[in-house]
């Protein structure tokens, strides 16, 4: 995993503000979450305002902190989109008019990121709150388990909280 500390994160976006024609742009959307911190930083170097809404507007720059399957990418079709890592694998045609610094192969976690409990131990805690031991057997059952769930909510067996 890489880590990406304040420091190097300041670099990649002194990096990336060097490869954008400012004057395109009349603002910028950070996808949120990891986005969000990549707006803020190229609003205060670029000094262009950050956007709430992505109302679509070619003038409005899209910016994101990772681009793994290219899914959130494809949601911004007739957008430019900036981000400062893209992952190896990454399907070349979410690539087009991508402005990126770097590729990485390996997992990439952001300061921000840094007291995130790793999503083993979210699983681990989903199956000792159902009385499930978090073996390999009971990873193994997980989808049937969860489609159980669901089936029984769908069924009025278990009432979801709103």
């Amino acid at each position: 995993m890489i880590q990406v500390t304040m420091d190097e994160f300041n670099k990649q976006i002194e990096h990336l503000q060097q490869q954008l024609k400012t004057e395109k742009y009349s603002g910028l959307y950070g996808v949120p979450k990891g986005g969000v911190f990549v707006a803020m930083a190229l609003s205060y170097k670029l000094g262009i305002p950050m956007v709430e809404h992505n109302t679509g507007q070619k003038d409005i720059l899209v910016v994101d902190d990772l681009m793994d399957s290219g899914t959130t990418r494809m949601k911004f079709p007739n957008q430019d989109f900036a981000c400062l890592y893209i992952k190896t694998g990454t399907p070349l045609e979410c690539l087009n008019d991508v402005i990126y610094n770097q590729t990485e192969a390996e997992w990439v976690q952001f300061f921000w990121e840094a007291n995130e409990a790793p999503a083993a131990d979210a699983v681990i805690r989903l199956f000792q709150v159902h009385n499930r031991k978090p073996t390999q057997a009971g990873i193994d059952n997980l989808f049937s388990h969860v489609a159980e769930f669901f089936l029984k909510v769908k069924e009025g067996e278990v009432k979801c909280k709103k």
